[in-house]
């Protein structure tokens, strides 16, 4: 799973030791839920407005259509700010007109939605200080100071237990227990900076 599904894995896992009753939709059907868990496969339109009717609340990321069902049935929303996502908008370089033309048109829809979650929000997740320093400087701008003490800094999310291995995963044939292994948590984006690492391990 990438960052986000790993955060509301956790976060449902959380919920659910509390005994709460946690519904999941994701673009892709997964196993592995217990509890009370269920878990939604393909998010579709149907889905959506089913689950979002029959929750008593409801943690959103910022699709639109999942901002407008949540207000149209007056659901209590809390709204996850731990992906900035803006800012592997402004890291893209854009080649020619037609791609400054798109990132323009991204950074327009992005800045709208936002403006929309500030306005109508009245709870808001971060995962560290400097996210939630973000957050109050957008709140500021917009005048909604009145919501500065509805931020919660929840952090990323990671199982309460230490991982226990079983067996041999990765090392064997190939890679010996001696060698020297880095895994890398993530893709090779532009806005991870990819070549200091590079840099680092050629040295």
């Amino acid at each position: 799973m990438a960052g986000p599904g790993i955060r509301y894995w956790e976060i449902a896992r959380a919920l659910d030791r509390k005994g709460h009753s946690v519904a999941m939709l994701s673009r892709h059907l997964e196993k592995g839920f217990t509890g009370n868990m269920t878990f939604v496969g393909k998010a579709s339109f149907l889905n959506l407005a089913r689950w979002i009717w029959w929750s008593d609340y409801v943690v959103l990321t910022g699709r639109p259509l999942s901002i407008l069902l949540t207000f149209l049935f007056r659901k209590k929303s809390i709204f996850d700010q731990y992906d900035p996502v803006i800012f592997e908008f402004l890291e893209r370089k854009p080649v020619g007109c037609a791609d400054r033309l798109r990132l323009r048109f991204i950074l327009f829809l992005w800045n709208a939605r936002q403006r929309l979650i500030l306005r109508f929000g009245r709870q808001f997740l971060v995962a560290n200080e400097k996210q939630k320093d973000l957050l109050i400087g957008q709140l500021t701008i917009l005048g909604q100071t009145d919501k500065l003490a509805s931020i919660t800094i929840m952090p990323f999310g990671l199982p309460d237990t230490m991982p226990l291995k079983k067996n041999s995963v990765l090392r064997g044939s190939k890679i010996r227990d001696t060698d020297f292994l880095l895994v890398w948590g993530g893709g090779i984006w532009d806005w991870f900076d990819p070549f200091t690492l590079l840099k680092a391990l050629s040295k």
